[in-house]
Order: C-alpha cells, then sequence, then structure tokens
C-alpha cells in the first residue's frame, strides 16, 4: 500500500480518521526508512500542551492547507451505485463466496469481511443502505 511522503515543515492533521484529530507539524521521520513520522502538536488537546511531539504513522495523517492535494473523484449515478450493490450482494452468496465448497474458512471470513466493508462503502456513496431484495429489485406484495 502506497503512502504519502511527507516532509518535514509540513502541516497535516493526525489522528484515527474516526475520532478526534489534531493539527501538527512534521519535524523528521522517527527512523530511517520507516512510515512514522515524529509530528509536533500545534494545538491543545486534552492534558498534552501545544509543542507536544507525537510518533505518528502515515496512514494517521493527512496534508491540509493549500498544498494539499486535492482528490477530484466523479459522482456515479444511483444506476451504477445499484449494479455494484447487486455485484456485491451476488459475491457474498455461499456458492460464490466458498468457490462452491472449496475454500478454506480463513478464506470465506477474509472474503466475508471485505464484502461486507464494500457493502458499507456503497451506503455511504449511496447515501443509505440498499438490502439485497432492493438491489435485485424484488418487491413485498405481502404489506
Amino acid at each position: 500500500m502506497a503512502t504519502t511522503m511527507y516532509k518535514a515543515g509540513d502541516k497535516v492533521i493526525f489522528g484515527r480518521f474516526s475520532g478526534e484529530q489534531t493539527k501538527g507539524t512534521v519535524l523528521s521521520h522517527a527512523r530511517t526508512m520507516s512510515a512514522k513520522y515524529k509530528v509536533r502538536q500545534d494545538e491543545a488537546r486534552g492534558v498534552h500542551a501545544v509543542g507536544s511531539i507525537w510518533t505518528v504513522p502515515a496512514s494517521l495523517m493527512k496534508l491540509v492547507g493549500p498544498e494539499a492535494p486535492k482528490v477530484v473523484t466523479a459522482r456515479r449515478n444511483s444506476d451504477e451505485i445499484m449494479a455494484d450493490f447487486r455485484a456485491t450482494y451476488s459475491r457474498l452468496s455461499p456458492e460464490c463466496l466458498s468457490c462452491d465448497g472449496e475454500a478454506s474458512r480463513a478464506h470465506i471470513a477474509a472474503q466475508g469481511a471485505a464484502l461486507r466493508r464494500r457493502l458499507r462503502e456503497l451506503a455511504v456513496e449511496f447515501g443509505r443502505m440498499v438490502s439485497e431484495s432492493e438491489a435485485y429489485g424484488y418487491r413485498d406484495f405481502a404489506r
């Protein structure tokens, strides 16, 4: 997995992306050939004062400011997203997931987790979770 290379002086925010994040300045690599960086904290956070030094993995950092690369993603229409929902639900079927009984339990668990993660990503992109029956276009006529 490729990570962004940071240089001394880069302004970043760091922390888990699902939690609180802190502004900081990259000082240097923590070690030679390491994906971790020394980052000086630029704002107060909890009991940690401005100027605290942290060792932060590159995966938990993101550039901020005008030097941050702009990522432009093309928005897909709902038909394309629904096609992805259908394909993902199809790959989650027991026959496909287990390769007709040939796959190991570890492979089945890993593939299932990856496909469920993909469903969550699609739900974020679509704006809500789509059920399997809705993705395939089935209607509930019992109402």
